[in-house]
């Protein structure tokens, strides 16, 4: 179900109609956490950079709320990462990675890194079995995912509450091509469960009418990004994700000008704020049903 508003102000006063208008616009909707009961502004798409919170040295650590600790060194060009809970190791390697860290919920842990032209990722569960927490954590996902030749910008962050690892990256396929790379998983089970390879223009930054984000919810149930295709004109879909698939909920293949995407506090609206020639258009989606594409 899609909701169209259509209005015509200065930029300034579009988007400030807009704020008042998200913050007093949610009802409490069961449609993705049951039972929720949030009201208040409309939130931005986000995601959770990876974290190690640093301890008493330089190569000691520990998740964001203590529940594991973490000691990493480097020795001849390898990083030996080790991981405890409760002084008992669950985790330890040695490799060649340039970057970890600990979901949000703290269960999950990411080390990547670049080797013989390769960017590669391993995903590590630390928590398996939730009745019998200490047991050896269970490597989910260990792959190259491509070419590192001519990889830029690459990121690695989690969704806000950890259920899903994103990876989104630019490949420089030729002088006169760039393609934007997101694949996001299943943080549990290291299951990819969205794909996508794409022409783009310019840098996606995370924001406006570049960039990609979460809904807000517990399940982190919603994933929504846009990219530029040509000079002031990008391209958004609205994706719902499961444990192990996604699906497109609202794709809009041409769009011009300047964007603000919103979802309501439940994760179960979404809301994308664009201009026209005439003004500004406002679009409220429902995320749990397929919308008509635009």
């Amino acid at each position: 179900m899609k909701t169209f508003v259509f209005f015509r102000f200065m930029a300034s006063s579009a988007f400030f109609f807009m704020s008042i208008f998200f913050a007093f616009s949610q009802e409490g909707r069961p449609d993705i956490e049951c039972g929720c009961d949030k009201t208040g502004r409309y939130v931005a798409p986000a995601v959770k950079n990876i974290t190690v919170e640093e301890g008493s040295a330089s190569n000691e650590g520990s998740s964001s709320k203590g529940k594991y600790k973490l000691y990493s060194s480097l020795e001849s060009g390898a990083v030996t990462i080790g991981i405890y809970y409760n002084n008992v190791g669950i985790f330890n390697e040695t490799n060649s990675t340039t970057g970890w860290g600990f979901s949000p919920d703290e269960d999950r842990f990411i080390l990547f890194g670049q080797s013989d032209n390769m960017f590669w990722m391993r995903l590590v569960n630390l928590n398996p079995d939730p009745d019998k927490e200490g047991e050896p954590a269970v490597i989910v996902t260990g792959q190259n995912l491509f070419s590192a030749t001519n990889l830029s910008s690459a990121k690695i962050s989690f969704s806000p509450h950890g259920k899903y690892l994103l990876f989104a990256g630019l490949d420089k396929t030729s002088v006169d091509e760039t393609r934007l790379l997101l694949y996001i998983f299943n943080s549990k089970t290291g299951d990819a469960v969205l794909e996508r390879n794409t022409s783009v223009v310019g840098y996606a930054s995370g924001a406006s009418g570049a960039g990609w984000g979460f809904s807000p919810d517990a399940k982190d149930a919603t994933f929504v990004y846009a990219y530029l295709i040509a000079s002031g004109q990008y391209s958004v879909e609205a994706i719902k994700l499961t444990a192990s698939s996604s699906r497109i909920i609202m794709a809009s293949p041409v769009n011009h000008g300047q964007a603000l995407f919103r979802f309501s506090p439940c994760g179960d609206y979404f809301a994308w704020v664009y201009s026209t020639s005439a003004g500004f258009m406002a679009n409220l989606y429902k995320t749990n049903v397929e919308n008509a594409t635009s």
